[in-house]
């Protein structure tokens, strides 16, 4: 794997059991890919991949057309700024965090994030911040036990950094 661990073989059983394989979403990818729009292919710990693309050349119903592709591959498709992210379904952050979690003998997880690929993670702490900028803050994300900083930019992530020195040591 690129400079990084294997998964758990648990969760390397899960994906194959339940979704395509990379090299047949890769594949994908790169057959339906325009190259008028398509700057990099790039694969992220041997588990994922991801489009490098000129959004302003890139048609919406691209991305429409190739999530319904990947749902059925047991896959999710999101864009992400100049990004198009190919993930298996069962790989998301709330599943790692569950995982470090109970490696760690917690049962209470505090977590922060903007991008619309931290959404699940969020909803599933116990307590998520997110800052007042970044995807997320778009469009109106909330979920049980999120605090929205006011704050924008490093300033957000100082502020988060309080509340959460705050609540680790409150607890």
């Amino acid at each position: 794997m690129a400079g990084g661990r294997r998964p758990p073989a648990a969760v390397d059983r899960r994906l194959a059991a339940e979704c395509a394989s990379l090299d047949e979403v890769r594949a994908h990818l790169l057959r339906s890919a325009d190259p008028s729009w398509l700057l990099k292919e790039r694969v992220a710990e041997d588990l994922f991949a991801y489009l490098v693309v000129d959004r302003s050349l890139l048609p919406a119903e691209w991305v429409k057309e190739l999530a319904e592709w990947a749902v059925g591959r047991g896959w999710t498709v999101s864009l992400q700024g100049r990004k198009i992210y190919a993930v298996p379904r069962p790989l998301t952050k709330s599943a790692a965090m569950r995982e470090v979690a109970r490696r760690a003998g917690t049962d209470e997880v505090l977590a922060a994030g903007d991008s619309l690929l931290d959404a699940d993670l969020l909803a599933a702490a116990d307590h998520s911040w997110r800052p007042s900028h970044g995807e997320l803050s778009d469009t109106g994300w909330t979920a049980r036990g999120l605090t929205v900083v006011p704050e924008r930019g490093v300033a957000a992530g100082e502020a988060i950094l309080r509340d959460f020195v705050r609540a680790a040591t409150t607890r």
